[in-house]
């Protein structure tokens, strides 16, 4: 069964199990996991590649900020 969640950006994205719900989705728009080392926080112009992507919430997000850049999730 999937799940439809609306993240506070505004990004609708589909789930399939609670561990998502309950730990990924908290770690990007509660805690902001990633804005935690701000040198690594993508930028205009950068390459971002996800190894391991499963729901993509972070790519979602670094596709947003990279603008002429890209981002390859696999």
């Amino acid at each position: 069964m999937y799940f439809s969640i609306e993240l506070p950006d505004g990004l609708r994205v589909l789930v399939n199990n609670r561990a998502i719900i309950d730990i990924n989705i908290p770690d990007h728009c509660i805690c902001r996991e990633y804005m935690r080392y701000p040198d690594y926080v993508p930028r205009d112009g950068w390459v971002v590649f996800e190894a391991g992507a499963y729901v993509d919430i972070y790519s979602l997000w670094a596709s947003r900020l990279v603008d002429d850049g890209f981002v390859v999730a696999f």
